[in-house]
């Protein structure tokens, strides 16, 4: 599984970006318009391959923007969150874990992304608009798009707030039925086991 998200969600990216780049500086123009997620700027419990694959994505986007500037490259990502597709139901249907308190944590996301998703009823044709109007007037310099109520708002409170306080808020809010199970003192790694 681990290979599979690895693969899909940030090779695939790399590899597709690389099969373009010799087109788009032969003909000395083009545009990468790499999907992310609000996944890869907030960070929730048992999401640590899938978060860190969407990091990857901006990272490796922000790093191409740089080096591809003179060939008039340019390059964004786009940060959306949970939309109303299959792909939700079977994000949230993982095995069971051989560990109780991280089957009641994977219930407790699962719960919190459902309400997320079905607040986002109309964002699919949001990101299909917002997609055509980035491609018809590219950024020469590297940005990040946030399309939806939740990617916006996790976003604008993340930056506002700081790490250390929005962590504090994602910690209270996610655990708070469950931090007497959970070890998340610095000797405890607080990552599911494998």
């Amino acid at each position: 599984k681990i290979n599979n998200i690895v693969n899909i969600n940030w090779l695939g990216v790399v590899k597709i970006c690389r099969a373009f780049i010799p087109v788009f500086r032969e003909q000395g123009y083009g545009q990468f318009i790499n999907i992310s997620s609000i996944a890869g700027l907030v960070n929730l419990p048992l999401g640590s391959f899938y978060h860190s694959t969407k990091q990857a994505v901006e990272s490796f986007s922000e790093c191409m923007s740089y080096e591809l500037l003179d060939f008039n490259i340019s390059v964004c990502t786009i940060q959306f969150g949970n939309v109303p597709t299959n792909f939700q139901g079977k994000a949230t249907n993982p095995e069971q874990f051989s560990t109780g308190s991280y089957n009641k944590l994977m219930d407790k996301i699962t719960l919190l992304l459902h309400k997320k998703t079905k607040k986002n009823k109309k964002l699919t044709p949001l990101i299909t608009h917002k997609l055509l109007k980035i491609a018809e007037n590219p950024c020469k310099n590297f940005k990040r798009y946030t399309i939806g109520f939740d990617a916006n708002f996790m976003g604008i409170l993340r930056k506002r707030l700081g790490y250390q306080i929005f962590n504090s808020l994602i910690r209270r809010f996610v655990f708070k039925e469950y931090q007497t199970n959970l070890c998340f003192s610095p000797k405890c790694s607080g990552i599911m086991p494998m």
